[in-house]
């Protein structure tokens, strides 16, 4: 879908404004014929000029005398304009012009006016029927193709999201004029910085060349700081003169300390080369050179604009490079002076269509874009997100951020605040002050995935160990449980080095889970061996702690010596293989993700004779929904002999990390759990609870939600 990201607008005030200067130069309305102001509103029209454009219209005697043709013209620069009043009313002239018969360009015209307009009933007419009307070699008719795709979503997504809202900028910040690309100072509190195409642009209206061209010229972008005063007001100061210019001075971002500054500098929005600079203003101490950021590409356009995750990560968008179609979104690392090779995103991110203005949170993993594929926007571009699945390497589906985010016209520059409650994005939809205009999104929570510090690992490559050979891969692990007794300590040095890599792939993804199973060849099935169990448990997570691991990512259960993996005992002595295969910790990794990461697992070998059936019980538990009930949370071992009065006991650990919670029995079914929660309440347990369990993970508060709305069909407590 094409669009000019720079379209003009002059607003009711500025129509005045722009007549009296008429009277100033050659081309006044009153010395030239309507004639040549029309040809001059063709030719603005043509240069995608559409403010000066619709001046000319405006200024033409009587829009009675225009053809329909040069109506259609006019309609089409007020839809792209938003000026969606002025562009109803022209749509009665020529419909009785037309007298109820006009022609098929006019279909398609009205439908993208019915489509901002929100009627997408209407629109959706409009756009099927030229579809029926135009020869099937029309151009038109694929782009009226995915009009409709676009316009059938909207009306099916119509809603508003909920914890999300839009506040308005005060006056300051949006003009009649274009505003784009904003980005949050990276340590400045308060402050933002944005790119600007107005009345107040340096260098006044210029063409392609930058020679000024006050007829058919537009503003160029200068780069704007906004400093907040109040709860909603801003002061706005453009950038020094040493780095604003005549020509398009647009921000692309920061270094990391946020003392260098990267911006795109070029006469056309489609040929801006990447600088790197300071806010010094002392001429003699600015870093002026481009390198080696000029490395990245030698061109890039507006929409493409690298976005700057870190000093060692890129990621920006480009038509040129081998893709999908259209623009493709691209990632590139910095390896000693220069960028690697462009890497494509692949095709669950990129499409046929268009991707840009990518934005990257903290984590290393969410990715936010723009995308005009029909089949998930409203209308134009529409911000999109996506999440890097660290253990699979693959992408999480591409999902719409929704209304009141996204709207039908096109929605660009999306951008976390660095502590995720906020974020800014720019906009030409309906309604706005003109061009396009800042929005600020507030969030109901703060974003999980914008808390953390910059993430060494970017899609799952650790961009701090990159060589020659290019980023290094997550490593592959053999998953094994960790032994202890039988001469075998828990911590041993094998054991720390297994436990360090799988602290590694948990530090770099945040929504992975780590559950510990841990087991004993303890003969006695009392509570202080059950506790005695937890307590390594606990010992393993307290290690990988020191790794930067979180101890809500781990969970600990404790299942004693209830289900053996090998006969325990030969007559009246602990077998040798019990010992070996029973005193151990079994380790899985869970994601909501992809709801059970199935791992390769390596278990001990173990003939059919030492092999204990009582395992295949626990297998069976810990495959699919499963069910227990919950006596009692507690900081400290309980001595309750409720706790053996319904086996098995299992001592597990709370999604806070610190107390321990009490459950007892396994079931398949939630009507042997209700069965037993009745028991406990009659026999005064009446904060018993049941618990359930995905793949051996105990689904608890949001988890459990998503979970429900994901089966239906199965029953929930």
């Amino acid at each position: 879908m094409r669009i000019f990201p720079f379209s003009k607008y002059a607003g009711n005030k500025g129509v005045f404004l722009y007549c009296l200067f008429f009277i100033l130069i050659p081309f006044s309305s009153k010395a030239q014929s309507d004639k040549k102001i029309v040809k001059y509103a063709l030719q603005a029209e043509d240069e995608g000029a559409y403010d000066q454009a619709v001046l000319y219209f405006q200024s033409v005697a009587s829009l009675e005398k225009l053809s329909i043709s040069q109506l259609l013209v006019y309609l089409d620069c007020l839809v792209k304009r938003r000026d969606l009043d002025q562009a109803n009313q022209l749509t009665e002239l020529i419909e009785n012009k037309t007298k109820g018969n006009p022609p098929l360009m006019y279909y398609l015209v009205k439908g993208d006016l019915d489509h901002q307009n929100t009627d997408f009933d209407a629109a959706i007419t409009h756009y099927k029927k030229f579809i029926r009307l135009a020869d099937t070699d029309d151009p038109l008719r694929d782009s009226a193709k995915d009009r409709l795709l676009t316009c059938s979503y909207a009306r099916r997504n119509n809603s508003w999201k909920d914890g999300v809202g839009i506040l308005p900028f005060a006056k300051g910040i949006n003009s009649s004029g274009d505003e784009v690309k904003p980005i949050f100072s990276k340590n400045l509190n308060g402050v933002f910085y944005f790119g600007a195409a107005n009345s107040k642009s340096i260098g006044g209206r210029r063409d392609a060349l930058g020679k000024v061209d006050e007829q058919f010229g537009q503003f160029k972008v200068d780069m704007i700081k906004a400093q907040r005063n109040g709860e909603a007001t801003f002061s706005v100061s453009p950038l020094s003169y040493l780095l604003n210019s005549p020509s398009n001075d647009i921000l692309a971002g920061f270094s990391e300390d946020g003392q260098v500054l990267y911006f795109g500098k070029g006469n056309s929005l489609d040929m801006l080369i990447i600088h790197a600079d300071t806010f010094e203003q002392d001429i003699s101490k600015r870093k002026l050179k481009s390198d080696p950021y000029s490395g990245l590409s030698s061109i890039f356009s507006r929409l493409g604009l690298p976005y700057f995750y870190s000093d060692k990560v890129v990621l920006f968008a480009s038509d040129e490079l081998p893709g999908y179609g259209g623009y493709d979104l691209f990632v590139t690392y910095l390896i000693g002076e220069s960028w690697s090779k462009p890497e494509n995103l692949g095709p669950s991110i990129n499409t046929v269509y268009n991707e840009v203005s990518p934005f990257l949170a903290k984590n290393g993993r969410a990715l936010y874009f723009s995308t005009d594929n029909p089949n998930i926007s409203f209308g134009g571009y529409d911000i999109v997100h996506s999440v890097f699945k660290v253990h699979s390497f693959s992408w999480s589906e591409v999902k719409n951020m929704g209304k009141p985010v996204n709207s039908c016209g096109n929605d660009l520059d999306f951008c976390f605040s660095n502590n995720g409650v906020s974020a800014l994005f720019s906009s030409d939809r309906a309604g706005g002050a003109g061009g396009y205009d800042l929005y600020n999104v507030l969030f109901q929570e703060q974003v999980e995935e914008q808390l953390t510090q910059l993430s060494a690992f970017v899609f799952g490559k650790n961009f701090e160990s990159i060589d020659s050979d290019g980023p290094e891969a997550t490593e592959s692990i053999s998953m094994r449980p960790v032994y202890y007794g039988g001469g075998s300590d828990l911590l041993s040095n094998s054991n720390k080095d297994y436990l360090v890599r799988i602290a590694r792939r948990l530090s770099r993804d945040r929504q992975l889970r780590l559950i510990l199973n841990v087991h004993s060849n303890d003969i006695k099935q009392n509570q202080t061996n059950a506790y005695l169990s937890y307590q390594r448990g606990l010992k393993i997570r307290t290690y990988l702690e020191d790794f930067g691991v979180y101890k809500e990512q781990i969970s600990i259960r404790s299942f004693s010596n209830y289900f053996p993996l090998a006969i325990a005992r030969d007559g009246e002595k602990e077998s040798y293989y019990g010992q070996r295969a029973n005193n151990r910790v079994d380790l899985s990794l869970w994601s909501m993700d992809d709801e059970f990461i199935e791992e390769p697992y390596a278990w001990p070998k173990l003939d059919s004779i030492s092999r204990d059936s009582a395992f295949d019980d626990l297998s069976e538990f810990l495959n699919g929904i499963s069910y227990s009930v919950e006596v009692f949370q507690s900081n400290v071992n309980q001595q309750d002999p409720i706790l053996f009065r319904y086996n098995p006991l299992i001592v597990n650990s709370v999604s806070d990390g610190n107390q321990l919670s009490f459950q007892l029995g396994m079931f398949k079914s939630i009507g042997q759990a209700k069965t037993l929660l009745n028991s406990l309440e009659l026999l005064g347990y009446t904060d018993a609870r049941i618990t359930v369990f995905l793949n051996g993970y105990e689904l608890v508060g949001e988890e459990l939600e998503v979970f429900r709305d994901r089966f239906p069909g199965i029953s929930w407590p």
